[in-house]
């Protein structure tokens, strides 16, 4: 596959899989990711002789400083010390027709983030909103709604500018943040409400539940945009009253330091950045607890709630 670059996450990468609803660049790509070649096909080999360090039974940190993965037992990513190059094993024909869709969203964020983090950039488990140029961004664990909230803002005329993976950029008292995977992940349920069965693509994950969904509006030309506020939402429940409360300061870097993305990087380096960068960001955004009962006709109350907060 021929090489080409695209823009997320306000950087260039080259990839050999195409990227999904990516604008292309001609800007020199700051990561490149290719195919492992033939002398280097079987990096679980190149790994066991370098006597990696095992933070998880998929998860190797190497003593220059690269890091190895595998996934899906057909994929083996290898990720050299300073991020910028990446190199992938693929194994057999598991990852062809409907599946393709669903690794390249997994590039575009699982893989790349190992990279954002080595070139020093953190990532949260969020999904963004782009609110008339600023940000918003939505945070919580897996199943928490997070999709789901977006979904609805997305119905109301809002560009969903990122999914899963939010990165942060602290900039002269100001925190700014870009288009990243602009994708969102559904029920079929939740799909049929907010887009309809013709939307409905890929499975998220081999026998998955949730549908891939990006038929969303296109990342704008300004594709990068100051971070406004950052809402956590708490487990879901059907009971629950609509609540917005400001986090405290010295309980915010919790709270972001619990929806941060990838936790298979472990090492020291890694969790001292996390603390460093999310203190920070924790200083410069304000931090909102967000509840709401998990039934669809809270919905646009909740958005106003959100609306009215970041005003």
């Amino acid at each position: 596959m021929s090489l080409r670059s695209y823009r997320i996450y306000g950087i260039s990468v080259r990839s050999f899989l195409p990227f999904l609803n990516c604008r292309g660049t001609s800007a020199r790509p700051a990561i490149e990711i290719t195919e492992a070649t033939a002398k280097f096909s079987s990096l679980h080999t190149h790994v066991k002789s370098a006597r990696a360090r095992r933070y998880s039974r998929d998860y190797h940190a190497l003593p220059d400083g690269s890091e190895y993965m595998r996934f899906f037992d057909f994929l083996e990513i290898w990720v050299s010390p300073d991020g910028r190059r990446v190199l992938c094993s693929l194994q057999g024909k598991e990852w062809q027709g409907s599946f393709k869709e669903t690794l390249q969203n997994f590039f575009q964020t699982t893989v790349l983030s190992f990279s954002l983090i080595k070139m020093g950039m953190e990532t949260l488990h969020a999904t963004g909103i782009d609110v008339q140029g600023a940000g918003i961004g939505i945070l919580g664990e897996s199943r928490y709604g997070k999709s789901t909230l977006a979904a609805s803002f997305a119905k109301e005329g809002f560009n969903v500018f990122t999914d899963d993976i939010l990165v942060a950029y602290p900039k002269q008292r100001q925190v700014w943040t870009a288009y990243g995977s602009q994708r969102l992940k559904l029920f079929p349920k939740m799909l049929r409400h907010f887009f309809g069965t013709a939307d409905m693509r890929a499975p998220y994950r081999p026998r998955a539940r949730k549908y891939i969904v990006t038929d969303i509006k296109k990342p704008p030309k300004k594709d990068v945009l100051p971070v406004k506020a950052l809402f956590v939402l708490n487990p879901p429940t059907r009971a629950a009253a609509i609540r917005i409360r400001k986090v405290p300061a010295g309980k915010a870097v919790l709270a972001l330091l619990g929806s941060s993305f990838n936790s298979m990087n472990l090492t020291p380096a890694r969790i001292a950045q996390q603390f460093d960068r999310l203190t920070t960001l924790s200083r410069l955004v304000p931090v909102y607890s967000l509840q709401y009962p998990r039934v669809l006709s809270a919905l646009k109350t909740v958005q106003k709630e959100i609306l009215q907060a970041i005003q």
